[in-house]
């Protein structure tokens, strides 16, 4: 999928490219996010202040939604780890999200998500995402391309589907998402239990309808 974007403060803002605009990429890394997050220890105790939360909502994820995550110290790059039950950070539980408009909590959609996770065996992680519904869509084991950080990258392209509403990361050997990249999400209104598809087939025959009825003034 061929994009334009260029970059102003970690956002990837669309050009417009033969008279058409290219789809926007929204980056954001756990450096985004800190503070007012605290660092926590691998393998210890959430710190105080270290849960992630809403905090990088203006990047359109929602890090509250699911599990608790807090940001720890992954070697060269700061990671986000998923917190067990104990309340540890201890790089083997689910790191999460709701997709969000970008600077609010409001329900979102996106068609396409990156992240950049490790270090783990390849195929040993799991990218997830979910409808509206909280309904498997489509799964990726991790894998390469490499990311800016080194660590291997899972990608699921829908092809200009708004149907991502939530992600889930999950594994079998310890690891941290170092980057997460999602098409500039599109607001979803409430969150009801209509399959994605469905949604975007009475979008489309209703502008089909509107269309005729345009042409018939």
């Amino acid at each position: 999928m061929m994009r334009s974007e260029s970059t102003i403060c970690g956002v990837l803002l669309p050009l417009l490219v033969a008279g058409v605009t290219q789809a926007a990429l929204v980056t954001h890394v756990p450096d985004d996010v800190v503070p007012p997050v605290v660092v926590s220890p691998a393998f210890g105790a959430l710190a105080v202040g270290g849960a992630v939360g809403t905090a990088a909502s203006d990047y359109g994820v929602d890090y509250s939604w699911g599990n608790v995550e807090g940001i720890f110290n992954d070697g060269d790059h700061l990671a986000f780890g998923g917190v067990n039950d104990s309340a540890q950070i201890d790089l083997l539980s689910d790191v999460d999200g709701a997709i969000v408009v970008p600077g609010t909590t409001a329900p979102a959609l996106t068609s396409y998500i990156m992240v950049e996770a490790g270090f783990a065996a390849e195929g040993s992680l799991l990218l997830e995402i979910f409808d509206s519904s909280a309904s498997l869509i489509a799964s990726v084991a991790n894998g390469l391309p490499v990311g800016p950080h080194g660590r291997q990258t899972m990608s699921i392209d829908r092809l200009g589907v708004y149907d991502i509403a939530f992600f889930r990361v999950s594994g079998n050997d310890t690891y941290g998402v170092n980057q997460v990249e999602i098409e500039a999400p599109r607001g979803a209104g409430p969150v009801v239990p209509v399959p994605g598809a469905i949604l975007l087939g009475g979008i489309g025959a209703s502008l089909v309808g509107y269309l005729r009825r345009r042409r018939t003034l």
